[in-house]
């Protein structure tokens, strides 16, 4: 089994669309290839997006399998046709449509920007990273999941709003839920998913995001003591990165 998680990601997929696609499909066409001239009885498991619904903020959640795709931006479009490349392919296959997987560590200070692209009443479904790495190997095992699309999220505990995943995790790491004017409005490709058949087939819901936010404030350390005492001069930097903020 090929479980097939390399894919080139926004921004660069809009920015450099020609660069990312020659890798993303291209990478995706040879993997496929190599497969069927060296093992035709293998199987492969793409891991896609949620975002290939599209915007669907306005709509009744949650998402289901049946929901027609509306990819808008290049990344889900390469996402979508790469899909199509697995059930065309003549191969076993399994497509994973997950939710936000964030990292188990914090990311550098150039993803800040992004954070504050999107409107805090946004449905986002969360997905602990051991639940997606669970899955994952659950399916390489499994006789059932083959020619499914499954999507994969954290179940009910998984679903927040944005407001209450940016809010909790500003307080894990003592700096408190920052102003509502710090954030945009940008169209967001994120919702509820219903997990009812992943969940039946993989049994790999099993971390929550209160254990994450747990797990994020104790990464930081010793540091989770020094930040608020530094807590106005922390927002302000923090705020600084918001476009909005400074407008």
């Amino acid at each position: 089994v090929v479980i097939h998680l390399a894919f080139i990601m926004p921004p660069a997929t809009e920015d450099r669309p020609e660069w990312s696609r020659e890798i993303n499909i291209g990478g995706t066409k040879n993997i496929l290839s190599a497969m069927k001239t060296i093992s035709p009885s293998s199987r492969i498991i793409f891991s896609s997006s949620l975002s290939v619904f599209g915007d669907t903020q306005n709509q009744q959640p949650p998402r289901t399998v049946s929901d027609p795709v509306q990819p808008v931006d290049n990344y889900t479009k390469q996402k979508v046709e790469c899909e199509g490349l697995l059930q065309e392919s003549g191969l076993g296959w399994c497509v994973f449509r997950f939710a936000v997987v964030p990292p188990m560590k914090l990311s550098g200070v150039e993803e800040l920007p992004k954070m504050f692209d999107f409107p805090l009443d946004m449905r986002i479904e969360f997905l602990h990273p051991r639940d997606a790495g669970l899955a994952l190997t659950n399916a390489v095992g499994s006789e059932e999941v083959w020619g499914k699309i499954l999507l994969i999220g954290g179940g009910v505990s998984g679903q927040l709003y944005y407001r209450d995943f940016i809010g909790r995790m500003m307080e894990a790491m003592g700096i408190g839920m920052l102003p509502d004017k710090a954030f945009g409005s940008k169209a967001a490709y994120n919702d509820w998913l219903d997990t009812t058949e992943s969940q039946k087939l993989l049994n790999y819901q099993q971390h929550s995001f209160d254990e994450f936010v747990q797990e994020v404030a104790s990464s930081l350390g010793f540091k989770r003591y020094i930040i608020p005492l530094f807590r106005p001069l922390a927002r302000w930097w923090i705020l600084g990165k918001s476009q909005y903020y400074r407008t």
